[in-house]
Parts: structure tokens; C-alpha cells; sequence
């Protein structure tokens, strides 16, 4: 009860970010600084320790069906630094489908801005962003991702708290900052093609690139969930793979 009150007196979430940015507005194009202050406005109503307590999944790849182009992207995800931020979706406990696709990796790290739709904050996709700008991020704290837009109106629609989480809604955006990997995610039907396919590696010649998707599943030592948020356990993979 008295936690509760210190954070009514202490957060005032939705109601105070709308407060905070009723006089922000802009397009694609505006200064830096403009996008700069709605995080800051962001940051000082959210409720922290709530999305820390969040799932938060980095959605790799939008091929349901296409395990074999996965690999790739996974990999380069997984050696990154950590520094730039990141796009990833929310959930309160479990991992749940997304239509951007069966395969990711869960991330803890801090969140730096949050919506319930990620049309909201329209934060853009990494080829989209300048070469330079990249490069000159890379050797300093990492890549910002900022709302490349923004009106009062759309102020509703973030999520400040618990109250204003719309958990139901698979489309939300959590934007995260100085992030570790702490699992991957991908579809049952995946998982049972990597018990079939574990112990004949070596021995039956398979597609390379899907070979290297299962190599990294099985030993990247890393904890494996299906996309419903089931823990697998890869061990007896392990060791199978350790004996091929």
C-alpha cells in the first residue's frame, strides 16, 4: 500500500507525458533536438521498474515459413555491441507471436520510449538510416532511434505504465538502449526440426545455411523459448552435436 502511494505522488505517467508534450509537434526531417526532448518527456513520466519486468523480444525476421535466410541476421544481431538501440516488442510475461515473424532474440536492457502502436512512434527500419550517420554513432554511445514523428493527439497511445499497457496488442514498440541477448525465440515446428536434424549433421548433407541456423540454436548457450514462451531445453542437442 505504501509503494503503491509513493508511486501515485512520485509517477504521473500517462496523463503527465500528455501534459508534458501537449506543446511538442513535428514531421519527418525536424531537428534532432525536438525528438530528444519527447524521450526526455518520456523518461521522466514512465514507470521504470515496470519495463524492466517486461519481456522484450528483437523480432529478427518476417519469413515464417523460411528458416534458411534466418541465419545471417541472427548472427550479426548476436555479436553486436549493445550500444545502439533497438526496436523490440513487448510483453508482460511470455513471448507471443509477432507479425514480424517466428524467429528472435529476447533482449533485457533500458527502455527509452514506449507506444502501444508502433505507428506512433514510427522509428523506421535500419536501412533507412544514413551510412554516415551509422558510422558516426558507432564510435561513440551507439545509434539513437527516435519518433521521426509526433502530434498531441498521439500522445495516448504510448505506454507510460501498467495502466496504460494495451498487453492484448501485438503491434506495440519498445525502444531499447544498452541491450544484452538473454534468449531466442522460434516457432515448435523449428524446434522439432531440430531434433531431427542434430544428430545427422555431418553426416547428411543439408542446405548450409539452414545448418548453421541449427549450430547456432543448439550451442550459442543462450536459453531457447518457443514463441508461445515454453522454455526448451538444448542440452541432450548439445551433447548429440559434441558427438557428430
Amino acid at each position: 500500500m505504501i509503494r503503491q502511494l509513493i508511486q501515485q505522488i512520485i509517477l504521473e505517467d500517462l496523463e503527465g507525458f500528455k501534459a508534458r508534450t501537449a506543446e511538442i509537434s513535428y514531421g519527418r526531417g525536424a531537428s534532432k533536438d525536438i525528438p530528444r526532448s519527447l524521450k526526455q518527456a518520456w523518461a521522466a513520466e514512465a514507470d521504470h521498474e515496470f519495463f524492466k519486468s517486461l519481456t522484450k523480444v528483437h523480432w529478427i525476421a518476417g519469413m515464417p515459413k523460411s528458416p534458411y535466410r534466418v541465419f545471417e541476421k541472427m548472427n550479426s544481431f548476436l555479436n553486436a555491441s549493445g550500444k545502439d538501440e533497438i526496436s523490440t516488442m513487448g510483453y508482460i510475461d511470455k513471448p507471443s507471436v509477432s507479425q514480424w515473424g517466428e524467429f528472435g532474440v529476447m533482449v533485457q536492457g533500458r527502455t527509452t520510449l514506449a507506444a502501444n502502436d508502433m505507428d506512433a512512434i514510427s522509428s523506421g527500419y535500419y536501412r533507412e538510416i544514413d551510412p554516415g550517420e551509422i558510422e558516426k554513432y558507432s564510435k561513440t554511445s551507439g545509434l539513437p532511434r527516435r519518433a521521426s514523428k509526433f502530434s498531441p493527439e498521439k500522445a495516448k497511445g504510448f505506454i507510460l505504465d501498467a495502466e496504460s499497457f494495451g498487453s492484448q496488442y501485438l503491434g506495440n514498440e519498445l525502444i531499447v538502449d544498452n541491450w544484452r541477448p538473454t534468449g531466442l525465440v522460434a516457432p515448435l515446428w523449428f524446434i522439432n526440426d531440430l531434433k531431427k536434424n542434430v544428430p545427422v549433421l555431418g553426416k547428411r548433407k543439408l542446405e548450409q545455411s539452414y545448418e548453421n541456423l541449427v549450430k547456432l540454436f543448439v550451442t550459442s548457450g543462450l536459453p531457447v523459448y518457443t514463441t508461445n514462451g515454453n522454455k526448451k531445453d538444448m542440452s541432450p542437442l548439445r551433447q548429440s552435436l559434441e558427438l557428430t
